[in-house]
């Protein structure tokens, strides 16, 4: 598609959501760029640059569910970036000693951030998982300083000023969130009237609202039909019963019903805060969605699909 064509297509699309003109001053549209969904995960290009300037480009995952930006060894190896530290990287599952290195930058969606240590680890099971090659999985020490903003239904992306305004995507529910250790939490209510947080998680790549530990959740009745199954990462295997339950409250809005997976094991001990589970994209995934980690909101468009409210 030719450059015209496609700002044609995109303010035709920005007006079809609510995006006119309003006291005749034109909103301020965002950049946003394609990307390509595997799954529920989104995978967007990504250069990673060497202390000498040298660069190689590589498909990354973006993944709010972890702390630190990883890139796969390979990259590491044909950079030549040597190891600085051996370090806890903490994911949604627990901490796993990798080792660090630095880079000089780290850019994408026309933004970049210089200076950056990385943590250095085999991709592998990520690239065996969706059979491509996975460069590394672009994370919250890269994203908290941008507005993250998903029009799934354009597969289009970008990565706005944290401080930006929002126009042209009708109305947005707005998610207030928590953080712990660089995390971003959202508290959300289940029929028993219990709250409890969950990891937003971009990389939870699952077709369900949300992972609940069973540990936090235990009164929690899941309705037939009922089913197991596993859910697997860097970390091994968590075995889980899949069902629907009547609602889940996201801030004021209700997702019923809802489909949740409930693991039979507790969250590991080497996690050093309490937390309920896990929430990805799946929720949300007809929608836009914004999130801006330094404000701790999650701004998603309603209805979400039929029976958010």
């Amino acid at each position: 598609m030719n450059q015209c064509r496609a700002t044609v297509v995109f303010v035709a699309m920005m007006l079809s959501l609510g995006g006119g003109a309003q006291g005749g001053q034109k909103p301020v549209l965002p950049q946003l760029d394609h990307f390509e969904a595997v799954g529920l995960n989104i995978f967007v290009s990504v250069v990673v640059t060497n202390a000498s300037g040298r660069s190689t480009t590589a498909d990354f995952i973006i993944d709010t569910g972890t702390t630190r930006t990883t890139i796969d060894v390979s990259i590491a190896d044909l950079l030549g970036l040597k190891p600085y530290a051996i370090t806890n990287n903490i994911t949604p599952s627990g901490k796993t000693a990798r080792y660090t290195a630095f880079v000089s930058a780290i850019s994408t969606l026309s933004q970049a951030s210089a200076g950056l240590e990385v943590l250095v680890d085999d991709m592998s099971l990520y690239s065996i998982a969706y059979k491509r090659p996975v460069g590394g999985l672009l994370a919250i020490d890269f994203l908290k300083d941008y507005n993250l903003l998903v029009d799934f239904p354009h597969t289009r992306i970008g990565l706005l000023p944290s401080k930006s305004k929002l126009h042209g995507f009708g109305k947005l529910l707005t998610v207030d969130l928590t953080s712990e250790n660089g995390l971003a939490l959202m508290p959300i209510t289940l029929p028993t009237g219990k709250t409890v947080s969950l990891i937003f998680d971009t990389g939870f790549d699952s077709l369900a609202d949300a992972l609940l530990f069973e540990s936090q959740v235990a009164d929690l009745t899941l309705h037939p039909p009922i089913t197991t199954g596993t859910v697997q990462d860097v970390n091994g295997l968590q075995l889980v019963r899949i069902g629907i339950i009547p609602w889940l409250r996201i801030g004021k809005a209700y997702l019923k019903p809802a489909i949740v997976k409930v693991s039979e094991q507790p969250p590991p001990k080497m996690f050093s805060f309490p937390h309920g589970g896990m929430i990805g994209f799946f929720a949300f995934q007809r929608g836009v969605v914004a999130f801006n980690f330094s404000r701790h909101t999650l701004m998603v468009s309603a209805p979400l699909r039929a029976g958010l409210e």
